[in-house]
């Protein structure tokens, strides 16, 4: 495992990666180990497993977020006690979980 990008590397030295890593990756965004879980949530997590997301640095809630225009499409999380904030920008299809929750929502975790 690679320890700066979080990847663990493949025989031709090159990253191996899951689906929603490599989409993170597409986007030109490296993924901290500390964040990856988070990111991997907020592209296709359910709506309970968004709804208890905490924050990396505090362990407290997040502000979540939605935006979509124009076809393009993007989600924030930021920490509401802390000054974390990760944005998963030219998102390839808008998130199953927003069908359950109306955004801006603040996480609850627990």
């Amino acid at each position: 495992m690679d320890e700066r990008s979080g990847f663990a590397q493949g025989r031709s030295g090159l990253p191996r990666r899951s689906s929603h890593v490599a989409q993170l990756f597409s986007l030109g965004i490296i993924v901290r180990p500390d964040t990856k879980h988070l990111s991997k949530v907020l592209l296709s997590g359910s709506a309970d497993e968004v709804r208890r997301l905490a924050c990396p640095v505090s362990g407290g809630r997040l502000k979540i977020q939605y935006y979509e225009k124009d076809g393009w499409r993007s989600v924030s999380a930021s920490g509401v006690d802390s000054e974390f904030r990760i944005i998963l920008d030219g998102l390839q299809s808008r998130p199953a979980w927003l069908d359950v929750i109306e955004c801006p929502f603040v996480t609850e975790p627990c």
